[in-house]
């Protein structure tokens, strides 16, 4: 709306132009046109304004949208976040994509259609004050863009996906440099050096043949598009050589009538980027969904047992599965249990498999996460400490059923062990514990 008013008082400085050339020689009416043409200029700062006020209001709304469909769609499933795979596929898109692609989708169509609105309201004062001709000439011009448009759009659009791929595995590589570039060994600096500098050469081309595509193709289409319009302003310029009158007008809106070929350039750059925007945000909207497999299928239950923690002794001498363990914890509602098994059998995909099945009934906490808690927010903590905290504050603000624990102890010294399993004494009298111990 606000587009549409800044357009409109900008387009009457047109008229306002063409009325001083009329009254050059009429003193009064000249101040009164030359007034109207500035205050147009003045006023139309205030649409403007409005407009990217609401834009950037509108970018946020956007994106926490965006946030929160993820959420809702990701939410509870725990297999997926020890995935490390699917992590690098989707984190990319919560930590920067989606905010570049949101950003750059609204200033497109906030731009793209300023650009249209400015075309349309040009083209008719230009029409009505010069020639009704120009308007055939612009319609002509569209026309070609359209079929241009249409030609280049699936190249474009492959070519942009592929660039968008390339800085996706880029962002990938560059996740991991903290390590790899802080601690400084220099084995691991040069293997991480190797896959960014591939990475990187690879994100550049993709990406700067995406753009010579872009451009390529806009200004082919653009020098074609202006030939119309050219030639009836040229057309009307020798037809018209001895009306003073209709020359003043066509020299004083000479530069809107520039302007607006450039923006009928402009309008082709834009149809050609939307076409590579709109490959970003097919990925975008793409990472929404979910992608897994069961995480059951990477359980061995003939590998797993569950014991006691305290007595050692096995909660079924009888193989392992799905049914009994989930019959066995609607039967137990406290005390505190061991998942034992060789490595590899899966003992951390059944902690998962458990949290997805009883979703917010169970808790499920890992050795290494970035889980928040309240009593270690903007604290500086290792990740032992971290495990400290997360535990003593479950156990004084949470009522948990079935808390599940993956590795609690792998990062506390024996002191730390000892006081900390103390704590889940206390805690497995009114909730079921299931622990994978270090």
């Amino acid at each position: 709306m606000f587009i549409l008013i800044e357009q409109s008082i900008a387009a009457t400085s047109t008229v306002w132009i063409v009325k001083m050339g009329e009254n050059i020689n009429n003193q009064d009416n000249l101040v009164f046109y030359f007034s109207l043409f500035v205050l147009s200029l003045i006023v139309v700062y205030i649409p403007s304004s409005l407009s990217n006020y609401f834009l950037e209001l509108s970018v946020f709304k956007s994106f926490h949208r965006y946030i929160s469909i993820f959420n809702r769609n990701h939410y509870g499933n725990s297999a997926l976040s020890r995935d490390i795979n699917y992590k690098n596929s989707k984190e990319p898109f919560i930590i920067n994509e989606s905010w570049v692609i949101i950003n750059d989708l609204n200033a497109f169509y906030s731009t793209y259609l300023r650009t249209a609105i400015n075309i349309i309201f040009s083209v008719a004062m230009l029409s009505y004050v010069i020639n009704k001709e120009l308007a055939v000439a612009y319609v002509l011009s569209i026309i070609i863009i359209t079929i241009a448009l249409i030609l280049c759009s699936p190249k474009i659009k492959l070519i942009s996906s592929e660039a968008q791929n390339a800085r996706i595995k880029m962002i990938q590589v560059l996740s991991a440099s903290w390590d790899n570039v802080l601690i400084g060994n220099r084995k691991n600096y040069s293997i991480w050096g190797r896959h960014f500098n591939n990475s990187h050469v690879k994100s550049k081309k993709s990406s700067v043949k995406s753009i010579l595509w872009v451009e390529f193709s806009t200004n082919l289409t653009s020098m074609i598009a202006m030939t119309p319009i050219i030639y009836v302003l040229l057309d009307t310029m020798t037809k018209n050589l001895s009306d003073i009158g209709l020359l003043t007008a066509l020299i004083a809106t000479l530069p809107r009538q520039i302007m607006t070929v450039h923006y009928i350039s402009d309008i082709a750059l834009f149809s050609n980027e939307y076409s590579a925007l709109k490959a970003q945000i097919s990925g975008l909207v793409n990472s929404l969904y979910v992608e897994r497999d069961s995480v059951e299928s990477n359980i061995s239950w003939d590998n797993i047992s569950i014991q006691d923690t305290a007595t050692h002794t096995k909660i079924s001498n009888e193989v392992l599965d799905a049914k009994s363990l989930k019959s066995f914890l609607k039967k137990t509602h406290k005390g505190r249990y061991t998942v034992s098994g060789p490595n590899g059998c899966g003992k951390s995909s059944l902690l998962l498999f458990l949290k997805e099945n009883y979703g917010d009934n169970a808790y499920y906490l890992p050795a290494h996460s970035n889980l928040f808690f309240q009593s270690s927010i903007d604290k500086t903590l290792s990740t032992g400490e971290k495990q400290i905290c997360a535990i003593n504050e479950l156990k004084n603000s949470e009522h948990v059923n079935l808390l599940l624990l993956d590795e609690w102890d792998a990062n506390l010294d024996s002191m730390n062990t000892s006081s900390l399993s103390i704590t889940l004494d206390e805690l497995s009298n009114t909730c079921c514990i299931l622990e994978v111990r270090h």
